[in-house]
């Protein structure tokens, strides 16, 4: 009857211990790590006590005895197991938890997998010695998951490309958490980089999750590790532009540029490259002392509006998409020609010596 007391017990804490471990916090990591341990806790500190009430208490002996001796020696060791692998992500975010890692950069989700890893493999290591403490085969075991391990990673394929392209990107650190990059045709904000996949937030405000191995194998340009941003287009001007009024373009354009006090002007450059199909090009190349996508545009519209307002003041004008089309009049056929050439042939019918299909040797030369 006591052991029937204490396990009802048992089954009675058991619901509310097993509601606090699956609470989580997004707001505290660790304490939502720390919660998820009541759950092995409570398995590796109830399990001595049962044991001991139908042992030594009660006094059970013989088959039942070693029964119960058994499974508490297996629930222990899976307890134990269980807890290294729970205590895994605990240790994680406390070494998270520290001023100097975002929670959300790539240094922290690395510290994560790191943890989890050697959090398995600690808990394999003590299953393992349980399995042999029990009296289970261990190498056989072993060679089992070997071959059914091998048939996994078969299946896993494309999973362990993930992991792979995601170990790469932790290593070479190409893109971070909160980066502005262009992967592609597209551009985004990097928000998170995981095991498995990164979300990328679009200018649309979508958000995009691509798995690590695609990722990977695209060419990133991290657009927030730009020293400097650049202002690159091409003026097209009427060909009605004469040469001293391109001239003027090139100086007043330049000389605009380089007092604009955030632009470089060692950097700053204005040159006539070509004849486009229906516009003298100008190409304006300068480069703003700022990192922000914002003051790019300031500064770029300031200067367009510069540009336009010289244009105007050179009496030239933009060009747009133009043809030119010539009127001719059309004098038709010449007579004489006409009456000549068809006297010819008729004397060459006449005479039998028609040159069609096959020409005459007379007529070649």
């Amino acid at each position: 009857i006591v052991l029937f007391v204490i396990l009802g017990c048992c089954a009675l804490l058991l619901r509310p211990v097993s509601r606090l471990s699956r609470r989580g916090s997004s707001e505290h990591p660790l304490l939502g790590a720390l919660a998820r341990l009541t759950l092995p806790l409570f398995f590796l500190l109830a399990t001595p006590a049962v044991t001991y009430f139908a042992l030594v208490q009660i006094n059970l002996i013989g088959e039942v005895a070693s029964i119960i001796q058994f499974a508490a020696t297996a629930i222990m060791f899976l307890a134990g197991a269980w807890i290294i692998w729970r205590i895994a992500p605990v240790l994680a975010e406390a070494l998270i938890a520290t001023p100097k890692i975002n929670t959300e950069s790539i240094d922290a989700y690395l510290i994560r997998i790191c943890m989890r890893l050697l959090g398995i493999i600690a808990a394999a290591g003590l299953l393992a010695v349980g399995a042999q403490r029990l009296g289970l085969p261990v190498y056989g075991i072993l060679a089992g998951l070997g071959v059914g391990g091998l048939a996994i990673a078969l299946a896993a394929q494309p999973t362990m490309e993930n992991l792979i392209g995601g170990l790469s990107l932790f290593a070479d650190k190409p893109i971070r958490v909160g980066d502005v990059c262009r992967y592609g045709d597209d551009e985004g904000t990097v928000e998170a980089i995981g095991i498995r996949s990164t979300r990328i937030r679009g200018r649309d405000r979508t958000l995009t999750t691509m798995p690590n191995a695609v990722l990977s194998k695209m060419p990133l340009v991290s657009l927030s590790h730009r020293d400097q941003m650049l202002i690159q287009s091409v003026i097209g001007v009427r060909y009605e532009t004469s040469p001293e009024q391109l001239r003027y373009l090139l100086v007043k354009i330049r000389e605009a540029l380089l007092r604009h006090p955030k632009i470089y002007p060692d950097l700053v450059r204005v040159r006539f490259v070509g004849f486009g199909a229906s516009s003298l090009d100008i190409e304006l190349f300068a480069y703003v002392k700022t990192t922000k996508g914002p003051d790019l545009l300031s500064v770029r519209e300031e200067v367009f509006l510069q540009v336009m307002e010289i244009v105007n003041e050179s009496g030239t004008g933009f060009a747009f998409p133009s043809q030119t089309l010539y009127l001719g009049r059309d004098g038709g056929l010449d007579p004489k020609r006409t009456e000549k050439a068809e006297a010819q042939m008729r004397q060459w019918r006449d005479e039998g010596c028609l040159p069609i299909p096959n020409s005459a040797a007379e007529h070649t030369t």
